[in-house]
């Protein structure tokens, strides 16, 4: 039973395999017709002068299935069925089959139809290239070669490629017998166009049909002959859009032949084009595969994401696509380059990037490399889907503006071969670089580059809101501004440096995260500036080596970190305009600081500021916007360079030494302020040490305030002070460390301090107040402004001298006492008093005036009282000369007096010639010696003393009354001259002993009385 089964099985099995094998054979037969080779265009063939056996290149003669077909309809549909036998003939024939015909020297292709069943309707085929070919044209002859009365017809058709259904060419029909067209007449068919479906393909069949038609009578046979075939070369059109659309659509598009005369397009442009222009403001997508050349994109070309089409950039005669517009490159392929086609990209061009396709082929097909890409044109990665857009990082990659923008769900993460990769070269950016640019969701762009030389970017650097750029690799060079209002993040590992290397100023700005591991300002000169206008934190090294960084916001460091400054570097700490406190770059350690001396260090903010301990500095500048600030120090601070306090800026020392250096500049603008300790500390501040006399200047409106309280400290004499100031938290004194002490502006000691200035001297231009006590052993005082004593002046053996060029006074709340005064001013000076005055010693007018003012002021004199050139201006004073020893009254200018009281001891001696216009008195224990001097007086001569007339004169001038007394009436008072004035008498209450001349001018007379 299985045996018979398995008989049964096999059986049937091989009929059913012998079966398919009869209709595959069946079918093999049906397509058993040879295509024939398509020929390049233009195609002609007049099948030469002989008959022939096979058709020529290019063509074919097939069998049709059906055959004899009687109908047009049914040849129109009809399929082929195999190669028709060519026979040689040179007379019409009645047997059905094609032929290679010739009379009279005339080949052409005879189809003889008959009811043969296999031959009886031949056919026969043309194939031809028409790339890069439209407008296809047919031109062909058909010469009735048998006429009989069965009517025969004929029709060109096509198709492409060769397979599929055929077209039929309008215009074409060919339909007649014997009576219409007899044997030898021939029907031209010239330029006959074939549909665009015929344009631009690698394989185009025409094939002539042949019907018999179903009458009585004998068959009729056609020749085909002379058959031209050719097309416009698209080489020649140049294409443009006129409306937004696709590719494919034939609306899109407007055909010229020489850029001024446009029709509609009737075919579809492609790489054989001659130009391809997408107009500004149209917008073209590419809906299937293509190739393209010589196209220029004035408005958007967008390569559409559909599934499987592919866009081929062939390599043309120049430029093979030009983006002055937008190209959206978004489809799901990369785009394909032929070997040396290339691309460009207008001042303004954008290309726009969506998938994960090739970049590196729009990097190497760049017309004269990549780096010529202009840096205004756009480069934007668009994150819209799952796929994210690739970039290239080596290869000398240059980018134009660069933008990454995500309007996807999900985070864009740029990292890899979607960010910044690489390690044996590095991209540029010749514009400005986008994290974020118009998308709707965050993007996270990472640099990951690990080749020696940072990535530069010569645009702004912008980094939007909810987004961040991440630093991973050596470092990003910025050549402009950097504005971060999402994050600025650094990675793991590596060199992971922002640095700043552009030729103008740069900003440091935003409202987002600044987090930097390494920050480097490496400016094209000494003159550009980092403006960093946003809080900042390193977490590595803060590296200034060439021009300036200006901190208009904090600078966060790290203990780990270092900081260094380069010769010629400038760090400003705040901006005149603002009142923010901005601090040296905090957390830095000193260890890990190091500021080279010719480097600048500046606060300058319009607030009060600490002056950090941490560095030594190179130069240290402090300045204020339009407000008074105070810069204090927080420990004891080095300067290696140079120190400036500008105007409206106060130096606090506290309690802190700064110290200089002898090559070094300390300078001090008007208006500017040092304090040298506190009141409240006994702690010494010097005032800054090292600094040389000549390489210190302090403006003559700046203040020097010595205020620690405490004896230790000295009151150096290496500067020419403006104002100086002593003062202190108790009653103590302060030295000076040497002489001269020289103070452009004015002097004042406050009290409680003493100033002691020994046996030094003091050079003071200003005016000095004393509301402590200024002391001196000996030395000098040389003034030029105003003396208030509104304390004590202690005055030793020292001298004063007045030798300012206007006005000076001596005043305050308290009896000021010399030892030696002296005026030694120009000739417009005048030294008024303010009170009394007492000279213990030498009172000297060598030029100027010295006035008793309206007041009149007594001045008492201890010493020598002198004029050597100038002006004493008595009022209605009273001068005393009051020593227990030897005095000289006089000098080589007269002296002008108003009263005179010599003594009460002592003697004095006339060293010149002195008036009085009121009285001389001569104290009982006193003595004055004319010597040779004249005295004139306009008062009385009171001699209750000893007068010693010497060879001098009493010339007595008052043109009125004046007496001459001694101690008693029997008292003698010697004179060795007298002149008495016209109208002036003179009378006496003791005796008179004239030892010389007397001289009475008439109108004068003496008497023995006074009245």
């Amino acid at each position: 039973m299985k045996n018979i089964t398995t008989i049964l099985r096999n059986n049937i099995t091989a009929k059913i395999v012998l079966a398919v094998v009869i209709l595959i054979s069946a079918t093999l037969g049906l397509q058993a017709q040879t295509n024939p080779t398509a020929q390049s265009l233009p195609y002609t063939q007049n099948f030469g002068t002989s008959t022939f056996t096979s058709m020529p290149t290019g063509m074919a003669a097939w069998t049709v299935n059906s055959s004899p077909i009687g109908t047009q309809s049914n040849a129109e549909s009809s399929t082929d069925n195999g190669n028709a036998t060519v026979t040689a003939a040179t007379s019409a024939q009645t047997t059905g089959d094609v032929y290679g015909y010739s009379a009279s020297s005339n080949g052409m292709a005879y189809i003889q139809t008959s009811s043969n069943t296999t031959n009886g309707t031949n056919q026969i085929v043309a194939a031809v290239v028409t790339t890069g070919n439209t407008n296809i044209l047919v031109s062909y002859d058909v010469t009735m070669i048998q006429a009989q009365a069965r009517t025969i017809g004929v029709e060109l058709q096509y198709r492409v490629g060769t397979s599929g259904s055929w077209t039929t060419v309008s215009g074409t029909t060919y339909s007649h017998n014997d009576t219409t067209r007899s044997a030898g007449a021939v029907d031209h068919y010239t330029n006959i166009s074939i549909p665009s479906g015929a344009n631009n393909q690698s394989d185009v069949q025409f094939r002539w049909i042949t019907w018999r038609a179903n009458t009585s009578g004998n068959s009729c046979g056609i020749s085909i002959d002379n058959i031209s075939i050719t097309g416009t070369s698209a080489s020649s059109l140049i294409y443009r859009s006129v409306q937004n659309g696709k590719w494919s659509q034939l609306a899109t598009w407007q055909t010229s032949t020489d850029s001024s005369t446009w029709a509609a397009s009737t075919t579809i442009p492609d790489y054989h084009s001659k130009t391809i222009t997408i107009q500004s403001g149209d917008t073209v997508t590419i809906d299937s595969s293509t190739t393209i050349d010589q196209t220029i994109v004035n408005g958007t070309l967008i390569y559409g994401n559909y599934t499987g089409s592919t866009i081929t950039i062939n390599n043309g005669p120049a430029t093979d696509l030009i983006i002055n517009g937008t190209y959206e490159d978004i489809g799901p392929n990369s785009n394909t380059w032929s070997t040396g086609a290339t691309w460009s990209m207008g001042s303004n061009g954008t290309l726009l990037r969506t998938q994960g396709t090739s970049s590196d082929d729009w990097r190497d097909a760049y017309q004269g490399g990549i780096s010529n890409i202009p840096s205004t044109s756009y480069w934007i990665l668009w994150k819209n889907s799952s796929s994210t857009p690739f970039m290239s990082s080596t290869s000398a990659m240059y980018y134009p503006n660069l933008i990454l923008k995500n309007t996807y769900t999900s985070t864009y993460n740029a990292v890899g071969n979607s960010g910044f990769e690489g390690s044996s070269d590095y991209p540029r950016i010749k514009g400005s670089l986008d994290v974020g640019g118009t998308g709707t969701n965050s993007v996270l762009f990472t640099d990951t580059n690990t080749d020696a030389t940072p990535v530069p970017v010569s645009g702004k650097i912008t980094v939007r809101s909810g987004s961040e750029l991440r630093i991973a690799g050596t470092g990003i060079a910025a050549q402009a501004d950097v504005e971060v209002d999402g994050i600025l993040q650094y990675g793991t590992s590596n060199g992971r440096t922002l640095t700043f290397d552009g030729s103008v100023g740069q900003n440091l700005e935003g409202t987002g995260t600044i987090n930097t591991y390494n920050l480097t300002v490496n400016e094209g000169a000494t003159t550009d500036t980092v403006y960093m206008l946003q809080t900042t934190t390193v977490a590595n090294n803060l590296t200034i080596s060439e021009g300036a960084l200006e901190c208009q916001k904090q600078l966060e460091g790290n203990t780990s970190g270092t900081m260094s400054m380069s010769s010629g570097t400038s760090l400003l700490l705040g901006i005149h305009a603002s009142t923010m406190d901005v601090l040296f770059p905090n957390k830095f350690t000193s260890a890990h600081t190091s500021l080279n001396s010719a480097s600048s260090v500046a606060y300058q903010a319009n607030a009060n500021q600490t002056i950090s301990d941490t560095a030594t500095f190179g130069n240290l500048v402090l300045s204020t916007g339009s407000s008074s600030t105070t810069k204090k120090l927080e420990g004891a601070t080095t300067v290696d360079g140079n120190l400036t306090i500008n105007t409206n800026t106060t130096l606090d020392c506290q309690t802190y030494q700064l110290s200089g250096t002898s090559t070094g500049t300390f300078t001090m603008a008007a208006s500017s302020f040092l304090l040298l300790g506190t009141t409240a500390s006994s702690t010494n501040v010097s005032f800054p040490s090292n600094f040389s006399g000549p390489h210190t200047t302090l403006n003559v409106t700046s203040t020097v305030t010595y205020q620690a309280n405490t004896t230790s400290q000295n009151i150096s004499v290496t500067p020419t002070y403006g104002n100086l100031i002593v003062s202190s938290g108790s009653s103590l004194a302060k030295t000076l460390s040497g002489t001269p002490l020289a103070i452009a502006g004015n002097l004042t000691v406050s009290s409680p301090v003493t100033l002691n200035g020994s046996s030094n001297t003091i050079n003071l231009t200003g005016n000095a107040t004393i509301g402590g006590t200024l002391s001196f052993s000996s030395g000098a005082l040389n003034i030029a402004g105003n003396f208030t004593d509104n304390g004590v002046f202690t005055y030793g053996t020292s001298t004063v001298t007045f030798d300012g060029s206007s006005g000076q006074t001596i005043g305050g709340s308290a009896s000021t006492t010399f030892y030696n005064l002296t005026i030694t001013g120009g000739s417009s000076e005048t030294v008024s008093l303010g009170d009394n005055q007492t000279v213990t010693h030498t009172l000297s007018i060598a030029s100027g005036t010295l006035d008793a003012t309206t007041s009149n002021y007594n001045l008492t004199v201890g010493g020598n009282f002198s004029n050597s050139g100038g002006t004493f201006n008595p009022r209605a004073n009273t001068v005393y000369m009051n020593s227990s020893s030897s005095q000289t009254l006089g000098g080589t200018s007269i002296i002008a007096l108003n009263k005179l009281v010599i003594g009460p001891h002592g003697t004095t001696t006339l060293g010149g010639n002195i008036t009085t216009t009121s009285d001389i008195t001569i104290d009982s224990t006193a003595t004055l010696t004319a010597s040779t001097h004249q005295i004139t007086t306009a008062g009385n001569f009171i001699a209750d003393g000893t007068f010693n007339a010497g060879a001098g004169l009493v010339y007595f001038d008052n043109n009125g009354h004046q007496c001459v007394s001694g101690p008693s009436t029997s008292s003698t008072v010697s004179f060795y001259n007298i002149t008495i004035s016209g109208l002036t008498t003179v009378g006496t209450t003791c005796n008179i002993d004239i030892t010389g001349t007397i001289i009475i001018v008439p109108g004068g007379r003496m008497d023995c009385s006074c009245p």
